[in-house]
Protein backbone atom coordinates (compact mmCIF):
# COMPACT_ATOMS: atom_id res chain seq x y z
CA UNK A 1 0.00 0.00 0.00
CA UNK A 2 0.82 3.63 -0.60
CA UNK A 3 1.28 5.90 2.48
CA UNK A 4 1.84 9.40 2.76
CA UNK A 5 4.43 9.55 5.60
CA UNK A 6 5.07 13.34 5.45
CA UNK A 7 3.38 16.82 4.43
CA UNK A 8 5.30 20.24 4.58
CA UNK A 9 3.74 23.35 4.17
CA UNK A 10 5.26 26.57 2.56
CA UNK A 11 2.24 28.16 1.10
CA UNK A 12 -1.12 27.67 1.08
CA UNK A 13 -4.48 29.78 1.58
CA UNK A 14 -4.01 31.05 5.37
CA UNK A 15 -2.37 28.10 6.87
CA UNK A 16 0.63 29.03 8.71
CA UNK A 17 3.77 26.88 7.33
CA UNK A 18 4.26 23.84 9.39
CA UNK A 19 5.17 20.43 8.95
CA UNK A 20 2.66 17.03 9.69
CA UNK A 21 4.08 13.64 9.92
CA UNK A 22 1.11 11.02 9.56
CA UNK A 23 1.05 7.44 10.90
CA UNK A 24 0.12 4.35 8.57
CA UNK A 25 -3.15 3.70 9.94
CA UNK A 26 -5.42 5.83 11.03
CA UNK A 27 -4.91 10.31 11.45
CA UNK A 28 -8.02 12.19 12.89
CA UNK A 29 -7.84 15.95 12.76
CA UNK A 30 -9.03 17.34 15.69
CA UNK A 31 -10.38 21.28 16.30
CA UNK A 32 -13.18 23.77 16.92
CA UNK A 33 -15.45 24.31 13.18
CA UNK A 34 -13.56 26.43 11.14
CA UNK A 35 -10.52 25.65 12.24
CA UNK A 36 -9.26 24.27 8.95
CA UNK A 37 -10.30 20.15 9.29
CA UNK A 38 -11.94 19.72 5.82
CA UNK A 39 -9.49 22.67 4.15
CA UNK A 40 -6.57 19.81 5.12
CA UNK A 41 -8.44 16.96 4.15
CA UNK A 42 -8.92 18.54 0.31
CA UNK A 43 -5.60 19.42 0.44
CA UNK A 44 -4.55 15.92 0.75
CA UNK A 45 -6.72 14.98 -1.53
CA UNK A 46 -5.54 16.84 -3.72
CA UNK A 47 -1.74 16.13 -3.84
CA UNK A 48 -2.25 12.87 -3.73
CA UNK A 49 -4.61 12.99 -6.78
CA UNK A 50 -2.72 16.15 -8.15
CA UNK A 51 -5.99 17.36 -9.55
CA UNK A 52 -5.60 20.66 -11.49
CA UNK A 53 -9.03 20.70 -11.76
CA UNK A 54 -9.25 23.56 -9.71
CA UNK A 55 -7.21 26.56 -10.61
CA UNK A 56 -7.46 28.22 -7.55
CA UNK A 57 -5.84 27.83 -3.94
CA UNK A 58 -2.32 27.91 -4.87
CA UNK A 59 0.18 25.72 -3.00
CA UNK A 60 3.96 25.35 -2.40
CA UNK A 61 4.33 21.93 -0.41
CA UNK A 62 7.10 19.23 0.14
CA UNK A 63 6.01 15.20 0.22
CA UNK A 64 6.91 12.02 1.10
CA UNK A 65 5.11 8.96 0.12
CA UNK A 66 6.35 5.35 0.20
CA UNK A 67 5.05 2.54 -1.46
CA UNK A 68 6.06 -1.40 -1.94
CA UNK A 69 8.87 -0.25 -4.90
CA UNK A 70 10.76 3.03 -2.60
CA UNK A 71 9.94 6.14 -2.10
CA UNK A 72 8.79 9.44 -4.04
CA UNK A 73 10.15 12.83 -1.70
CA UNK A 74 9.91 16.25 -3.43
CA UNK A 75 8.29 19.60 -3.54
CA UNK A 76 5.29 20.78 -5.60
CA UNK A 77 3.82 24.17 -5.97
CA UNK A 78 1.56 25.57 -7.82
CA UNK A 79 -0.07 28.90 -8.42
CA UNK A 80 -3.26 30.10 -9.98
CA UNK A 81 -2.95 31.08 -14.44
CA UNK A 82 -3.11 33.96 -15.76
CA UNK A 83 -6.27 34.04 -17.38
CA UNK A 84 -9.27 35.41 -17.88
CA UNK A 85 -11.84 34.01 -15.57
CA UNK A 86 -14.52 33.39 -18.21
CA UNK A 87 -12.57 30.93 -19.74
CA UNK A 88 -11.73 29.12 -16.81
CA UNK A 89 -15.93 28.30 -16.24
CA UNK A 90 -15.76 27.64 -20.12
CA UNK A 91 -17.64 31.04 -21.23
CA UNK A 92 -14.96 32.83 -23.48
CA UNK A 93 -15.94 33.18 -26.91
CA UNK A 94 -12.21 33.33 -27.70
CA UNK A 95 -10.69 30.42 -29.26
CA UNK A 96 -7.57 29.19 -26.86
CA UNK A 97 -4.11 29.14 -29.07
CA UNK A 98 -3.46 26.50 -30.89
CA UNK A 99 -0.03 25.82 -28.73
CA UNK A 100 -1.32 26.08 -25.25
CA UNK A 101 -1.37 23.23 -22.99
CA UNK A 102 -4.16 21.55 -21.15
CA UNK A 103 -2.63 22.83 -18.04
CA UNK A 104 -2.52 26.68 -19.16
CA UNK A 105 -6.53 26.68 -18.19
CA UNK A 106 -6.11 24.68 -15.08
CA UNK A 107 -2.70 26.38 -13.28
CA UNK A 108 1.45 26.18 -13.37
CA UNK A 109 2.79 24.04 -11.94
CA UNK A 110 6.31 23.22 -10.86
CA UNK A 111 7.98 20.52 -9.01
CA UNK A 112 11.18 18.22 -8.35
CA UNK A 113 10.64 14.97 -7.05
CA UNK A 114 12.98 12.20 -6.40
CA UNK A 115 11.94 8.51 -6.97
CA UNK A 116 14.05 6.02 -5.50
CA UNK A 117 13.45 1.98 -6.54
CA UNK A 118 14.72 0.63 -3.40
CA UNK A 119 14.81 -2.96 -5.18
CA UNK A 120 16.95 -1.40 -8.66
CA UNK A 121 19.55 0.69 -6.02
CA UNK A 122 18.60 3.50 -7.98
CA UNK A 123 17.29 6.96 -7.60
CA UNK A 124 15.38 8.86 -10.56
CA UNK A 125 15.41 12.56 -10.45
CA UNK A 126 11.56 14.34 -11.66
CA UNK A 127 11.81 17.85 -12.45
CA UNK A 128 9.03 19.81 -14.43
CA UNK A 129 8.22 23.57 -14.90
CA UNK A 130 4.59 24.24 -16.67
CA UNK A 131 5.07 22.27 -20.04
CA UNK A 132 8.15 20.44 -19.91
CA UNK A 133 9.17 17.27 -17.72
CA UNK A 134 13.13 16.26 -17.03
CA UNK A 135 13.46 12.80 -16.03
CA UNK A 136 17.26 11.59 -14.84
CA UNK A 137 19.23 8.71 -13.80
CA UNK A 138 22.64 8.00 -12.83
CA UNK A 139 23.30 7.34 -16.80
CA UNK A 140 21.28 9.70 -18.59
CA UNK A 141 18.40 12.02 -18.80
CA UNK A 142 15.54 12.91 -20.93
CA UNK A 143 13.11 15.77 -21.84
CA UNK A 144 9.32 15.76 -22.88
CA UNK A 145 6.34 17.92 -22.95
CA UNK A 146 3.92 17.39 -20.48
CA UNK A 147 1.41 17.72 -22.41
CA UNK A 148 2.45 14.87 -24.44
CA UNK A 149 1.53 12.41 -22.33
CA UNK A 150 -0.41 13.24 -19.29
CA UNK A 151 -3.74 14.74 -18.82
CA UNK A 152 -4.82 15.87 -15.14
CA UNK A 153 -5.46 14.72 -12.71
CA UNK A 154 -3.58 11.81 -11.13
CA UNK A 155 -0.12 13.46 -12.15
CA UNK A 156 2.04 11.77 -9.40
CA UNK A 157 0.78 8.47 -10.23
CA UNK A 158 1.51 9.13 -13.84
CA UNK A 159 4.72 10.59 -13.33
CA UNK A 160 6.05 8.00 -11.40
CA UNK A 161 5.21 5.36 -13.65
CA UNK A 162 6.42 6.65 -16.83
CA UNK A 163 9.62 7.68 -15.31
CA UNK A 164 9.99 4.05 -14.13
CA UNK A 165 9.04 2.77 -17.59
CA UNK A 166 11.34 5.10 -19.46
CA UNK A 167 14.08 4.27 -17.31
CA UNK A 168 13.67 0.39 -18.21
CA UNK A 169 12.52 -0.49 -14.55
CA UNK A 170 9.87 -2.45 -13.41
CA UNK A 171 6.20 -0.66 -13.48
CA UNK A 172 4.52 0.62 -10.45
CA UNK A 173 1.25 0.93 -9.98
CA UNK A 174 0.27 4.11 -8.36
CA UNK A 175 -2.83 5.28 -10.42
CA UNK A 176 -5.56 2.94 -8.17
CA UNK A 177 -3.82 3.93 -5.21
CA UNK A 178 -3.69 7.80 -5.55
CA UNK A 179 -6.44 8.50 -8.22
CA UNK A 180 -9.44 7.75 -6.36
CA UNK A 181 -8.26 9.68 -3.09
CA UNK A 182 -11.12 12.32 -2.69
CA UNK A 183 -12.21 13.65 -0.03
CA UNK A 184 -15.59 11.84 1.26
CA UNK A 185 -18.01 14.45 2.53
CA UNK A 186 -19.61 14.85 5.58
CA UNK A 187 -22.90 15.02 3.84
CA UNK A 188 -24.30 13.02 0.56
CA UNK A 189 -22.19 14.58 -2.37
CA UNK A 190 -20.35 11.72 -2.71
CA UNK A 191 -23.08 9.53 -3.67
CA UNK A 192 -24.62 12.04 -5.82
CA UNK A 193 -21.51 12.42 -7.69
CA UNK A 194 -21.36 8.31 -7.64
CA UNK A 195 -24.69 7.99 -9.02
CA UNK A 196 -24.73 11.02 -11.25
CA UNK A 197 -26.38 10.99 -14.65
CA UNK A 198 -24.05 12.88 -17.82
CA UNK A 199 -25.65 15.65 -17.04
CA UNK A 200 -26.29 15.85 -12.86
CA UNK A 201 -23.42 16.28 -11.52
CA UNK A 202 -22.58 19.88 -9.62
CA UNK A 203 -19.58 21.55 -11.41
CA UNK A 204 -17.49 20.69 -8.06
CA UNK A 205 -18.47 16.76 -8.03
CA UNK A 206 -17.81 16.64 -11.49
CA UNK A 207 -14.66 14.86 -11.40
CA UNK A 208 -16.00 11.87 -9.06
CA UNK A 209 -18.74 10.81 -11.36
CA UNK A 210 -17.69 7.24 -12.69
CA UNK A 211 -17.07 6.36 -16.46
CA UNK A 212 -15.55 3.08 -17.86
CA UNK A 213 -14.07 1.93 -20.91
CA UNK A 214 -14.62 -1.82 -22.41
CA UNK A 215 -13.36 -2.56 -25.62
CA UNK A 216 -14.21 -5.91 -27.05
CA UNK A 217 -11.40 -7.19 -29.83
CA UNK A 218 -12.64 -9.52 -32.16
CA UNK A 219 -10.64 -12.61 -30.77
CA UNK A 220 -10.98 -11.94 -27.55
CA UNK A 221 -13.29 -13.92 -25.58
CA UNK A 222 -13.85 -11.12 -22.35
CA UNK A 223 -13.17 -7.47 -23.20
CA UNK A 224 -10.58 -4.99 -21.96
CA UNK A 225 -11.99 -3.22 -18.88
CA UNK A 226 -10.64 0.37 -17.88
CA UNK A 227 -11.72 3.29 -15.47
CA UNK A 228 -11.45 6.70 -17.43
CA UNK A 229 -13.19 8.62 -15.14
CA UNK A 230 -13.84 9.36 -11.42
CA UNK A 231 -14.04 6.80 -8.51
CA UNK A 232 -14.26 3.78 -10.03
CA UNK A 233 -14.85 0.48 -7.80
CA UNK A 234 -12.46 -2.09 -8.17
CA UNK A 235 -15.18 -4.79 -7.90
CA UNK A 236 -17.07 -3.46 -10.77
CA UNK A 237 -14.16 -3.53 -13.41
CA UNK A 238 -13.16 -7.25 -11.98
CA UNK A 239 -17.52 -7.97 -12.58
CA UNK A 240 -17.25 -6.36 -16.25
CA UNK A 241 -14.54 -8.12 -17.34
CA UNK A 242 -15.61 -11.35 -16.79
CA UNK A 243 -19.11 -10.92 -17.94
CA UNK A 244 -20.23 -8.24 -20.11
CA UNK A 245 -21.09 -9.61 -23.52
CA UNK A 246 -21.27 -8.10 -26.75
CA UNK A 247 -24.18 -5.86 -27.93
CA UNK A 248 -25.32 -4.88 -24.44
CA UNK A 249 -26.88 -1.28 -23.35
CA UNK A 250 -26.36 -1.59 -19.78
CA UNK A 251 -24.66 -4.46 -17.68
CA UNK A 252 -26.66 -5.24 -13.95
CA UNK A 253 -23.86 -6.45 -11.17
CA UNK A 254 -25.76 -8.63 -8.66
CA UNK A 255 -24.10 -8.10 -4.51
CA UNK A 256 -23.23 -11.53 -5.08
CA UNK A 257 -20.31 -10.12 -7.44
CA UNK A 258 -19.50 -6.96 -5.75
CA UNK A 259 -18.23 -7.24 -2.34
CA UNK A 260 -19.22 -4.33 -1.17
CA UNK A 261 -22.71 -4.93 -2.45
CA UNK A 262 -22.48 -7.46 -0.06
CA UNK A 263 -22.20 -6.24 3.09
CA UNK A 264 -24.79 -2.90 2.52
CA UNK A 265 -27.28 -6.31 2.19
CA UNK A 266 -26.08 -8.04 4.95
CA UNK A 267 -26.17 -4.69 7.24
CA UNK A 268 -29.18 -2.93 5.73
CA UNK A 269 -30.68 -6.69 6.42
CA UNK A 270 -32.01 -6.82 2.30
CA UNK A 271 -32.59 -9.91 0.37
CA UNK A 272 -30.56 -8.43 -2.49
CA UNK A 273 -29.27 -5.70 -4.60
CA UNK A 274 -27.72 -5.14 -7.47
CA UNK A 275 -25.47 -2.09 -9.40
CA UNK A 276 -26.51 -0.97 -13.08
CA UNK A 277 -24.25 0.67 -15.69
CA UNK A 278 -25.52 2.27 -18.76
CA UNK A 279 -23.74 2.35 -22.13
CA UNK A 280 -23.02 5.73 -22.75
CA UNK A 281 -21.62 5.50 -25.91
CA UNK A 282 -20.42 3.11 -28.68
CA UNK A 283 -18.35 2.80 -31.71
CA UNK A 284 -15.60 1.11 -33.68
CA UNK A 285 -12.09 2.05 -33.26
CA UNK A 286 -8.93 1.16 -35.89
CA UNK A 287 -5.86 -0.39 -35.01
CA UNK A 288 -5.92 -2.48 -33.40
CA UNK A 289 -9.73 -2.90 -34.63
CA UNK A 290 -12.07 -2.83 -31.28
CA UNK A 291 -15.64 -2.16 -30.53
CA UNK A 292 -15.29 0.68 -27.96
CA UNK A 293 -17.45 1.18 -25.13
CA UNK A 294 -18.11 4.20 -22.86
CA UNK A 295 -20.35 2.76 -19.38
CA UNK A 296 -21.65 5.44 -16.98
CA UNK A 297 -24.82 6.48 -15.43
CA UNK A 298 -24.21 4.14 -12.21
CA UNK A 299 -27.51 3.27 -10.06
CA UNK A 300 -28.37 0.95 -7.65
CA UNK A 301 -31.99 -0.85 -6.67
CA UNK A 302 -32.48 -3.21 -3.91
CA UNK A 303 -34.59 -5.34 -2.62
CA UNK A 304 -36.38 -6.07 0.57
CA UNK A 305 -37.54 -9.38 2.15
CA UNK A 306 -40.77 -9.04 1.41
CA UNK A 307 -39.93 -8.88 -2.49
CA UNK A 308 -40.71 -5.05 -3.20
CA UNK A 309 -37.91 -3.19 -5.26
CA UNK A 310 -36.57 0.25 -4.86
CA UNK A 311 -33.46 2.50 -5.62
CA UNK A 312 -31.15 4.02 -3.91
CA UNK A 313 -32.56 7.46 -3.85
CA UNK A 314 -35.20 5.98 -1.01
CA UNK A 315 -32.65 4.97 1.37
CA UNK A 316 -32.85 6.76 4.58
CA UNK A 317 -29.80 9.18 4.90
CA UNK A 318 -27.49 7.24 6.99
CA UNK A 319 -28.28 3.69 4.57
CA UNK A 320 -27.13 6.32 2.04
CA UNK A 321 -23.77 7.46 3.54
CA UNK A 322 -23.17 3.44 4.11
CA UNK A 323 -23.86 2.83 0.74
CA UNK A 324 -21.61 5.78 -0.58
CA UNK A 325 -18.84 4.90 2.06
CA UNK A 326 -18.70 1.30 0.99
CA UNK A 327 -18.45 1.78 -2.70
CA UNK A 328 -15.53 4.54 -1.83
CA UNK A 329 -13.84 2.12 -0.18
CA UNK A 330 -13.52 -0.65 -2.46
CA UNK A 331 -11.96 1.84 -5.35
CA UNK A 332 -9.29 3.36 -2.98
CA UNK A 333 -6.76 0.58 -1.61
CA UNK A 334 -4.79 2.70 -0.09
CA UNK A 335 -6.57 5.89 1.24
CA UNK A 336 -9.47 6.98 2.77
CA UNK A 337 -10.19 10.47 3.35
CA UNK A 338 -13.43 11.03 5.19
CA UNK A 339 -14.59 14.17 6.60
CA UNK A 340 -17.12 13.72 9.75
CA UNK A 341 -17.33 10.04 8.78
CA UNK A 342 -19.93 9.36 11.48
CA UNK A 343 -22.32 11.65 10.60
CA UNK A 344 -25.89 9.88 10.17
CA UNK A 345 -24.25 6.48 11.03
CA UNK A 346 -25.35 4.11 14.02
CA UNK A 347 -22.91 3.13 16.39
CA UNK A 348 -22.99 -0.42 15.17
CA UNK A 349 -22.71 0.91 11.44
CA UNK A 350 -19.33 3.53 12.59
CA UNK A 351 -17.77 0.22 13.70
CA UNK A 352 -18.35 -1.71 11.07
CA UNK A 353 -17.12 1.13 8.80
CA UNK A 354 -13.86 1.47 10.93
CA UNK A 355 -13.46 -2.34 10.34
CA UNK A 356 -13.77 -1.89 6.73
CA UNK A 357 -10.71 0.42 6.51
CA UNK A 358 -8.67 -1.75 7.58
CA UNK A 359 -4.36 -1.32 6.99
CA UNK A 360 -5.34 1.64 4.45
CA UNK A 361 -3.80 4.75 5.32
CA UNK A 362 -6.94 6.67 7.03
CA UNK A 363 -7.49 10.75 7.22
CA UNK A 364 -10.09 11.50 9.35
CA UNK A 365 -12.44 14.49 10.90
CA UNK A 366 -15.29 13.77 13.60
CA UNK A 367 -16.70 16.26 16.19
CA UNK A 368 -18.51 13.51 17.46
CA UNK A 369 -16.44 11.47 20.15
CA UNK A 370 -17.71 7.92 19.38
CA UNK A 371 -15.05 7.88 16.43
CA UNK A 372 -12.33 8.11 18.81
CA UNK A 373 -13.72 4.82 20.83
CA UNK A 374 -12.94 2.67 17.84
CA UNK A 375 -8.94 4.26 18.03
CA UNK A 376 -6.21 2.17 19.56
CA UNK A 377 -2.50 3.12 20.40
CA UNK A 378 0.62 0.78 21.58
CA UNK A 379 2.87 3.91 22.34
CA UNK A 380 3.11 7.59 23.20
CA UNK A 381 4.46 8.04 19.77
CA UNK A 382 1.62 6.43 17.56
CA UNK A 383 -0.48 8.86 19.41
CA UNK A 384 1.73 11.51 18.04
CA UNK A 385 1.21 10.29 14.78
CA UNK A 386 -2.05 9.80 15.02
CA UNK A 387 -3.62 13.51 15.88
CA UNK A 388 -3.38 16.67 13.63
CA UNK A 389 -4.33 19.59 16.32
CA UNK A 390 -5.79 22.29 14.59
CA UNK A 391 -6.82 25.77 15.77
CA UNK A 392 -7.63 29.40 14.40
CA UNK A 393 -5.08 32.29 15.74
CA UNK A 394 -5.39 36.01 15.35
CA UNK A 395 -3.00 37.87 13.05
CA UNK A 396 -3.71 41.51 12.47
CA UNK A 397 -6.98 41.81 11.22
CA UNK A 398 -7.16 38.70 9.95
CA UNK A 399 -6.95 34.83 11.28
CA UNK A 400 -4.04 32.38 9.93
CA UNK A 401 -4.88 28.04 10.09
CA UNK A 402 -2.30 26.22 12.31
CA UNK A 403 -2.14 22.70 12.34
CA UNK A 404 0.40 20.73 14.11
CA UNK A 405 0.92 16.97 15.94
CA UNK A 406 1.62 16.34 19.57
CA UNK A 407 4.09 17.66 21.02
CA UNK A 408 6.18 14.64 23.26
CA UNK A 409 4.76 15.93 26.05
CA UNK A 410 1.09 15.87 25.10
CA UNK A 411 1.85 12.75 23.76
CA UNK A 412 3.09 11.27 26.41
CA UNK A 413 0.43 12.75 28.79
CA UNK A 414 -2.60 11.42 26.76
CA UNK A 415 -0.76 8.09 26.76
CA UNK A 416 -0.68 7.65 30.25
CA UNK A 417 -4.32 7.92 31.10
CA UNK A 418 -5.42 6.25 27.95
CA UNK A 419 -3.25 3.58 29.40
CA UNK A 420 -5.30 3.93 33.06
CA UNK A 421 -8.62 2.75 30.87
CA UNK A 422 -11.14 4.79 32.68
CA UNK A 423 -11.64 7.48 30.17
CA UNK A 424 -12.51 7.72 26.96
CA UNK A 425 -10.20 9.03 24.12
CA UNK A 426 -12.81 11.99 23.56
CA UNK A 427 -12.63 12.99 27.06
CA UNK A 428 -8.97 12.36 27.90
CA UNK A 429 -8.47 14.80 24.67
CA UNK A 430 -10.97 17.72 26.44
CA UNK A 431 -9.55 17.17 29.67
CA UNK A 432 -6.42 17.73 28.78
CA UNK A 433 -6.56 20.68 26.32
CA UNK A 434 -6.18 18.91 23.43
CA UNK A 435 -9.56 18.99 21.84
Amino acid sequence: MVKLKRLKIHRYRNVEPCELIFGDRRNVLLGPNGAGKTTLLSLISKILRTSLTDPGDPFSIEIELTFPEGTLTGKIASQAPDVDPTELLGLSTVAPAAHKSPYAARGVLDFDLVLTLAAHRETISIRGSEDLVTVQGADSSEDWPLDQFMRPPHLLAQLATIATLKRGKARIALHSDLGNACRFDESLDALHAFTAGQNETAHSNRDLRPSILALHFPRLATPRVYPVHGVVAVGMLEALKTGLPKGTTDYSMSHEQLSFLSEVVRLLGLRSATARIELISKHLQKGPPAERLELGNLKFWFTRRDGSIFQDQHLSYGQKRLLAFLYYLDANPSFVIADELVNGLHHAWIEECMNAIGDRQAFLTSQNPLLLDYLSFESAEQVKESFILCRNQADGDRERMIWRNMTDDEADMFYRAYQVGIEHVGEILRTRGLW
